[in-house]
């Protein structure tokens, strides 16, 4: 009805617009982006500077096809009747440009296209609507805002007039989903395109990508680069440090953390996997690439072995480069490698049961978002989900695709009621903001306005602010994988390997020596005391001695075979008492199970891994406090 009066008065029989000027072309070189505009307020193409005229940089496409070269005068502005263009049947005011009359028109007539959900107000420009968008606060979501224009669909209509609007948003579970698998079997193809698929990357950048790589002679890497975003990583065609994005699902909010394949950055690989809750291992079914991988120095089972190890229990088969088997899309070569796959899995330790296996190709996108129609033989895959209690009923899922497989997973148990511990896996120094510490959060919370320990240099700071891909949250809870700015800290005070802690809720400190049940796996000789491999549990890699030889045990009872045995070897299971050779915090299996776990690497293989039963912590060292922290504290 509105807009039936808005055409009325701008019908020309009842106007006196003359119009004789040319419109202006818009110059080839004219890139159009989608934008608000200055003038009309609507959502559309906008010419940007290099259109020429710098006071047309703010009007869409439409408006500066009406305007000549001049710059745009305000709607008080009269010119004479030759000059213009349109003028007002009310007040006989001339405008240059139908755009400026009809929002001089709004108001005689009331017309405003912009209605607030929240309230019975309505506005003339989108801009203004957004500005009062801002007085509107949900508290049910910790004061957040938006436009209403754009939550349209968000809002709950109130069942009686009068009645309060409620804002509904569904709060997905976060979990994180560590790549892993052999070098080269196309890990961070699948996850870019898996990435590009769901609307994480934008097709302007893969064509960016895809023009770069082709300039490089690598075509194919276009996906890849998505992730591998280093030049020595680009220039080597490998990943060599991990690298975390976000993406959604149906049911989940999914970090994904793309891991290194080569074995001379597996520390990096295991510093991705400690923080996962799922691994996705890529399989590469080309004729001689499996084998190579599933070898005794192959990095599919030393991966494997290390996401089990690092407390990672649920695991999807991704089997890639379906497409160059031989024949393509063959059945025969999948069966193959899925029987292989299971056998090992199992040995492992996982339930093949409870493990999806399924055929992809990741250059090509086949079952990765939908099912592809070139394996008409592939079924789809099946598992079970792991009972949360013994006696529980186990569900039976299915599905064909990557995306339904990481739906289908059982969402993790989250120690919220624990002291903090936030192991490092980076840090930064970003100009105008300071330190920003990085590392997922495996119990407790942290939170804006917390002094924080880190360990084992006993170092305590104030936590300026906490970010979560780049979006500030009032608090990160487990399985978090943050960034938080903290005052007072200088990057080279603080490293990869500490842990951060609650200042005033059981801090974390520095480990003298620990006792653990170690399990050796593949070790060429005898290990007798004094051995000193390299640890890595969480995100640290240190050195450790095994000092004393307690106990040979059972690996299955736990009875006592032994005591204080002159050595171990491959298969045995014993109680050591280990020391570290560097600074080191690490917790008991018992109360904090991210920080009691660890793998023992020495000669470029897993040999050995374990669980901490008992820590003995320096407690005489005193610790450094910031300025901040002790302003915070006396508040």
């Amino acid at each position: 009805m509105m807009e039936d009066n808005l055409a009325e008065v701008l019908n020309p029989s009842s106007s006196v617009t003359t119009s004789s000027a040319a419109t202006p072309a818009l110059p080839e070189d004219t890139t159009l982006l989608f934008t608000c505009c200055r003038q009309c307020g609507l959502m559309c193409q906008q010419l940007p500077e290099a259109a020429g005229d710098a006071s047309l940089t703010a009007l869409c496409q439409q408006c500066w096809q009406e305007t000549d070269s001049s710059p745009l005068q305000g709607s008080d502005d009269k010119l004479s009747v030759d000059d213009s263009h349109h003028a007002c049947s009310y007040c006989q005011k001339v405008f240059k440009w139908k755009s400026a009359l009809e929002l001089h028109l709004r108001s005689h007539t009331g017309v405003r296209p912009f209605p607030c959900l929240s309230c019975d107000q309505s506005f003339s420009r989108k801009i203004h609507l957004d500005r009062h968008a801002r007085t509107h606060t949900d508290t049910t979501q910790n004061g957040y805002t938006k436009s209403c224009v754009k939550t349209a669909e968000e809002f709950t209509m109130p069942p009686k007039e009068g009645a309060e609007i409620t804002r509904e948003k569904q709060v997905k579970t976060h979990i994180s989903v560590v790549v892993i698998g052999h070098v080269d079997s196309g890990k961070s193809t699948s996850t870019g395109h898996m990435l590009y698929q769901c609307g994480g990357i934008d097709k302007r950048t893969i064509d960016k990508f895809e023009k770069e790589a082709q300039e490089m002679g690598k075509g194919s890497f276009k996906y890849a680069w998505v992730l591998d975003k280093l030049k020595s990583e680009r220039e080597r065609g490998i990943t060599i440090d991990i690298q975390l994005m976000k993406f959604e699902t149906v049911k989940y909010s999914i970090t994904i953390i793309d891991a290194p394949g080569h074995r001379d950055f597996i520390k990096n690989m295991i510093t991705g996997t400690s923080q996962a809750d799922c691994a996705v291992l890529i399989v590469a079914s080309s004729t001689g690439e499996f084998e190579a991988g599933i070898s005794k120095n192959g990095q599919t089972r030393e991966h494997c072995l290390l996401a089990f190890t690092l407390g990672v229990k649920q695991m999807i088969v991704a089997v890639n480069k379906i497409d160059n088997t031989e024949p393509p899309y063959s059945e025969k070569r999948f069966n193959e490698i899925t029987k292989e796959m299971i056998g090992y899995v199992k040995k492992v330790g996982y339930n093949p049961k409870q493990v999806a296996m399924l055929p992809i190709s990741g250059w090509h996108g086949d079952n990765m978002i939908e099912a592809s129609t070139k394996m008409s033989w592939y079924k789809g895959w099946n598992k079970e989900s792991a009972p949360k209690k013994k006696g529980d009923d186990v569900k039976q899922l299915s599905g064909k695709t990557l995306l339904e497989a990481l739906d289908a997973i059982d969402p993790p148990s989250r120690p919220h009621d624990k002291p903090l511990r936030l192991p490092l896996q980076d840090v930064y120094k970003i100009g105008g903001i300071g330190t920003v510490p990085v590392g997922r959060v495996e119990t407790g919370i942290i939170k804006p306005g917390m002094i924080v320990t880190f360990a084992p240099a006993a170092l305590s700071t104030e936590v300026k602010s906490v970010e979560m891909h780049h979006t500030s949250v009032d608090e990160a809870t487990p399985g978090d994988n943050v960034g938080f700015n903290v005052k007072n800290v200088s990057v080279k005070d603080i490293k990869r390997g500490m842990v951060t802690s609650d200042s005033k809720k059981n801090p974390c400190l520095e480990t003298k020596n620990f006792t653990a049940q170690v399990i050796v796996l593949n070790h060429p000789g005898e290990i007798h005391a004094g051995y000193t491999p390299v640890l890595d549990c969480h995100t640290a890699h240190v050195a450790c001695k095994f000092a004393e030889l307690l106990k040979k045990i059972d690996r299955r009872s736990g009875k006592v075979l032994e005591e204080f045995p002159k050595c171990v070897k491959s298969g045995d299971a014993a109680m050591i008492v280990l020391v570290p050779s560097k600074p080191m915090c690490v917790e008991t299996f018992a109360e904090f199970p991210p920080l009691g776990r660890f793998a023992v690497r020495d000669m470029r293989q897993t040999v050995a891994v374990g669980v901490i039963k008992e820590t003995e912590k320096n407690t005489e060292e005193k610790g450094k406090t910031t300025k901040s922290a002790a302003k915070a504290g006396k508040k």
